[in-house]
């Protein structure tokens, strides 16, 4: 005999994070993510599947998209950016400018209440000045974190949300999905087991999944590496080329949901409170 259904539904919270930036090069790196509840996938894959397929594009990857010349593709996979920028020649700045103005308007249709009712996505995020975080001036935050600014920022992120959800999200299931990228995998499974079993478990307790995906296929992934990306540009110096101010305004809901800024003077704020 099948059961009675449940009188309520259990509500689960889909985190899909990238990064962004060199920490090697000591220089402003980030991790954003946006958030979902389960129910509204279907309706974000398939606008986003459309306006692919309407511009004839593979996955989006920011770093690719602007530099296509260096960048090396994955094993089994073509210089597709590359072959789309040599086809659109002298248009092609303006076309990937419109492109990417395309997909961060379905971003921000996705986040918005009034459009998509009570299933939206969600930004959320840190961008870190990995310089003075590595400088020697945050060793009680670098201890918890190896000096890994990028480690740092996602744990910031992550306990974060997990606190200010606490309350008005008491009974919901956390999933977190990434990039499967080979250098990263077992660095990330490090990171969420500290906040799971480490001194932030109770928060971590709502943390029940954790996945590394191919971006090709999960297209928020590729929205927070649209974020990250961004973020991160947005605070490094001398950039030739850079994402539009009208693309960061979608991206982040008119600037409501920027990610945090880890700069010197919060960093010294926070390395304050954790002696």
């Amino acid at each position: 005999m099948l059961p009675e259904p449940m009188e309520k539904e259990p509500l689960v919270i889909y985190v899909y994070c990238d990064e962004s930036g060199n920490k090697t090069k000591k220089e402003w790196v980030s991790v954003c993510a946006y958030r979902i509840p389960q129910r509204g996938l279907d309706r974000f894959h398939d606008a986003w599947k459309v306006c692919r397929d309407r511009n004839g594009v593979p996955s989006v990857h920011m770093r690719e998209i602007y530099r296509p010349e260096h960048f090396r593709p994955r094993p089994n996979r073509e210089d597709r950016w590359l072959q789309i920028k040599a086809e659109k020649g002298a248009k092609w700045i303006k076309w990937r400018d419109a492109m990417l103005g395309e997909f961060a308007s379905i971003i921000s249709e996705c986040c918005s209440v009034e459009k998509v009712g009570k299933y939206p996505i969600t930004p959320m995020g840190c961008v870190i000045d990995g310089a003075y975080f590595q400088s020697g001036k945050c060793k009680s935050l670098a201890l918890k974190t190896k000096a890994d600014p990028i480690h740092f920022a996602f744990r910031k992120m992550m306990t974060d949300y997990l606190a200010s959800s606490n309350n008005g999200e008491p009974d919901r299931d956390v999933g977190i999905v990434l990039d499967d990228g080979p250098e990263s995998t077992e660095q990330v499974r490090e990171w969420v087991n500290k906040i799971k079993y480490g001194p932030d478990r109770m928060l971590g307790a709502a943390i029940k999944s954790l996945c590394f995906v191919d971006d090709f296929m999960y297209p928020l992934v590729q929205a927070a590496d649209m974020l990250a990306f961004t973020a991160t540009q947005r605070k490094i110096k001398n950039i030739p080329e850079r994402v539009p101010d009208s693309v960061w305004e979608k991206l982040t809901m008119d600037g409501r949901y920027e990610p945090e800024v880890l700069d010197s003077s919060r960093l010294d704020q926070l390395e304050a409170e954790a002696k």
